[in-house]
């Protein structure tokens, strides 16, 4: 604590480096890993290394802007003043020779000359040697700042006011912006038939955002999510509520490492990818990330640390012990082309629950997989010849290969739950998902949508023995056709992973004003492979694994952001039922969300 304390009080000391080399030895190689408290121990040190990797950069580069600064021991200073353009002597054991006095006279007011031991002059930025050493680092304006929380932390539909808060910290602007929003779900008989359990959920949240450039080359982002939920039973309009502080986004960066056109970001960040169809989430992770030219890459290893919010009493269950590797290159071959390789390698090393172990509920972890993902991506749009307008098209393919642990849960008399089965399959799938948006130039505020997309099912007669394709489960499906708010392309209701299924969708959108929009939406499903299985769907039954028609769905978005901090979304949803479901084929479910943001 001593070494922190001393690299706080005073990071450009001389004794700095030996006190960082210390504490990044106790960091990144830990003589005792007794000494971690057991709540937040991770198997085999793996987060202290990279916090004491992290560290260890980040004050080299305070210490290669430091030094550029410092005169060397034992070396006179001559300074020039607004005042006088003569150079001062203010070393009086250093004689005053020419080649001193012709560094100083080259200098701007202000600027400080040095002679080093050897006699050399060294000229500095203005002011004392100290004051100097901060200004090298604390240079940073506002404008730069706020470009550059631009570029890190702004999403398309996470955009925020350009004219935000800033206060001054040591001489660097902290930017500080975030959003107010309220939403309200009604989710209507989606067991497909009448039930007890529809809701309604009204959810406000706030989201603090604080952004701060410590230097040019290193930021530091923080993210808090303050949660209220009121959940509304709509038969006798009781429910629960909850208030819940989360942790979002909350990490390092450093830019340029050792002069080399690479990024080095350490903390829970979010990972993005442009259609949402590999990942958008926020995890717990070290990111490495370079762009040459035309192709960016990034290469990243997530691992959960901790709890998320206040509400959870420990770990979560299906994320305890999961470990992944991300990679994403991104070529843009020509204007308005892109080509895109995913890579993610996912290995579940949580504890083994055999048969007949009895475990608290919140403790249950069905499955445990350990999976690799590749696949390509081809985007971009063009304009067509004759003036007909603009085409928006893409194309995605991948594949998964890997071996998976399932277990089945009983109840016992005690209210606990007992592992019933265990059992192991495969996993081997591809996918798909092409798709084109037409835009005419004889209605531009017109645009039309046609897509198709397959995930395969299990191959064999026994779907316990092997399974076919399913996303990675970072996914969001989420992309803009054309309008102005983002939305869910397999359905806002069904909002299936596409395992052992396809999706037909068709979509026309009409631009209102330039930042109002209404799009309809028309999805039909299928199954590959008739089965009871339905994967990470929003209805609340399955089908009866003697049919594939699923059924259809309409979706209705309409977005709002005329003004530049109020946005507004709209979302209906029905979902007929197909002959998958039995008896309840014809049978409709209903969905409706309203959203309203304030951002800041």
């Amino acid at each position: 604590m001593r070494t922190v304390a001393r690299l706080v009080s005073n990071p450009f000391a001389r004794s700095r480096p030996r006190a960082v080399h210390r504490l990044a030895h106790a960091t990144v190689w830990p003589r005792d890993p007794s000494v971690v408290h057991p709540k937040y121990r991770l198997p085999r040190m793996h987060y202290p290394r990279v916090a004491g990797l992290a560290l260890l950069l980040a004050a080299s580069s305070l210490g290669a802007t430091s030094t550029a600064v410092h005169a060397a021991p034992g070396a006179g200073t001559l300074a020039k003043t607004h005042d006088d353009t003569s150079c001062a002597r203010l070393g009086p054991e250093i004689s005053e020779t020419p080649s001193a006095f012709a560094a100083c006279a080259q200098a701007p007011p202000t600027a400080e000359a040095s002679l080093s031991a050897d006699g050399s002059p060294h000229v500095e930025p203005p002011g004392d040697s100290r004051r100097s050493a901060f200004k090298a680092v604390a240079s940073v304006t506002r404008e730069e700042a706020q470009s550059r929380r631009r570029r890190l932390t702004e999403r398309d539909d996470e955009e925020r006011p350009e004219d935000g808060w800033t206060l001054s910290v040591l001489g660097n602007p902290l930017e500080i912006s975030g959003a107010v929003k309220l939403r309200s779900q009604a989710n209507r008989r989606l067991e497909l038939e009448k039930s007890d359990s529809d809701r309604t959920r009204i959810q406000p949240r706030l989201e603090v955002e604080l952004f701060y450039p410590l230097t040019d080359r290193i930021s530091a982002f923080a993210e808090l999510k303050l949660d209220y939920l009121r959940d509304i039973q709509r038969r006798d309009r009781t429910g629960d509520s909850s208030l819940t502080l989360a942790r979002g986004e909350s990490w390092l960066r450093l830019d340029q490492v050792f002069g080399t056109p690479i990024g080095i970001q350490a903390g829970r960040q979010r990972f993005k990818d442009a259609r949402e169809w590999w990942w958008d989430e926020d995890l717990d992770a070290l990111r490495l990330d370079s762009t040459l030219g035309e192709v960016r890459v990034e290469v990243a290893f997530a691992r959960l640390l901790g709890r998320i919010d206040n509400e959870e009493s420990l770990l979560d269950p299906e994320e305890r012990g999961v470990s992944r590797i991300l990679g994403h290159l991104s070529w843009e071959y020509a204007e308005n082309h892109q080509l895109d390789a995913f890579a993610l390698r996912q290995s579940d090393r949580s504890p083994e629950e055999p048969k007949g172990r009895r475990l608290d509920k919140q403790r249950e972890d069905v499955s445990d997989a350990d999976l690799t993902w590749l696949g390509v991506r081809s985007s971009g749009w063009s304009k067509l010849p004759f003036e007909l307008g603009k085409l928006r098209y893409w194309a995605d393919a991948a594949m998964v290969r890997g071996d998976e642990t399932l277990r089945d849960f009983d109840s016992t008399r005690d209210g606990r739950s007992k592992v019933d089965k265990v059992f192991e399959r495969r996993v081997r799938g591809y996918a798909m998902d092409l798709g084109m948006t037409f835009r005419p130039d004889f209605a531009r505020s017109l645009y039309l949508t046609a897509g198709y997309a397959l995930g395969s099912g299990p191959e064999g007669d026994d779907d316990e023995d092997e399974q076919g394709f399913r996303q990675t489960g970072l996914q969001d499906n989420g992309v803009r056709l054309g309008g102005v708010d983002r939305l869910r392309y397999y359905g806002e209701l069904l909002d299936p992973n596409l395992s052992n299924l396809t999706v037909q969708t068709l979509g026309l959108g009409w631009r209102i004003l330039d930042e109002t929009s209404i799009d309809f939406v028309f999805h039909q499903y299928r199954q590959l492979e008739a089965t009871r299985d339905l994967r990470s769907t929003r209805l609340r039954t399955r089908p009866k694994g003697k049919r594939r028609q699923l059924g259809r769905e309409v979706d209705l978005v309409f977005g709002w952001e005329e003004f530049e901090r109020l946005r507004i979304k709209l979302i209906g949803s029905m979902f007929r039922a197909g002959s998958a479901f039995g008896s309840k084929s014809g049978e409709i479910a209903r969905r409706a969300e309203f959203e309203l943001e304030v951002v800041y």
